[in-house]
């Protein structure tokens, strides 16, 4: 698929480039990768191939899907195995290529990333700037105290839903909102942040946290059912508690201390405090 798409873009003369800026760039490519792919467009190509962009993709094999995406650009789906192929389409002017410095973009390679320059080597000169560059958090200190503030504010939303009865509500937030930021915590806690920008917060966490971690954080599942939610929230509060105090008394980083410890007794189980 991926020779298919940087040919026809080669003998197309709307394309000027073709980037990867999937795992295909990062080292990580395997059977299940999905493929992202920058095309890059001359200007005055841009309005119309966008407009027809469905037809254009449906020359690389079975489209079994074209929409735009949650993300605003096209998501696509071909028959494959052995699962059907998921390949993105981002398309760009090619009088912004420049724009590709600002991403949290990180190369292993220029060759990894750069599948065709047709653009006078512009995206070349461009990718060369991204290999290697930091995706750690440019402030760690900042980025601790707004996850540590976001999970104790959400670890009181999701109880409050679920004293409510909105339990749909509840367990969607636990799994956007408290476990969002209490992986990112433990990433920042077990040092993983080399790809912190632009990646899933759950990214590796089997191979990067401590077996102690990785265990506590399995607890943090919810079981059907209000009881279950309520004891995934206990386990999330317990283990969001000692990793902030932790990644606190570690770098000497102020966090909602007295918060943490009233939530923490509030989301216990009835039969852990008397009730």
């Amino acid at each position: 698929m991926l020779h298919r798409i940087v040919a026809a873009a080669q003998q197309d003369p709307r394309i000027i480039g073709v980037l990867d800026y999937g795992s295909g760039s990062k080292g990580r490519a395997d059977e299940w990768s999905d493929l992202d792919l920058d095309i890059y467009l001359r200007d005055a190509d841009y309005d119309a191939f966008v407009r027809d962009w469905a037809q254009w993709a449906a020359q690389f094999g079975d489209l079994l899907l074209a929409y735009i995406g949650h993300v605003g650009h096209p998501w696509t789906v071909y028959a494959a195995t052995p699962v059907p192929l998921r390949v993105d389409f981002d398309f760009h002017r090619e009088s912004r290529v420049e724009e590709v410095l600002t991403w949290s973009y990180s190369p292993v390679t220029v060759e990894a990333m750069v599948l065709y320059d047709g653009a006078g080597g512009k995206l070349t000169a461009c990718v060369k700037q991204l290999v290697g560059r930091s995706l750690r958090p440019v402030d760690p200190a900042a980025a601790f105290a707004r996850l540590c503030g976001d999970l104790w504010y959400y670890l009181l939303y999701v109880f409050s839903k679920l004293q409510r009865g909105e339990q749909w509500v509840a367990r969607q937030a636990f799994h956007t909102e408290v476990m969002e930021h209490l992986l990112r915590l433990l990433r920042l806690e077990a040092g993983a942040v080399d790809q912190w920008r632009g990646s899933p917060a759950a990214l590796d966490v089997e191979g990067t946290l401590a077996p102690e971690r990785l265990a506590r954080l399995h607890a943090c599942v919810p079981a059907p059912g209000a009881a279950g939610l309520r004891l995934a929230l206990s386990a999330a509060a317990e283990l969001g508690r000692e990793v902030c105090a932790a990644l606190a008394a570690r770098h000497g980083w102020p966090w909602p201390q007295e918060l943490a410890a009233r939530a923490t007794l509030l989301l216990a189980p009835p039969s852990a405090t008397g009730q």
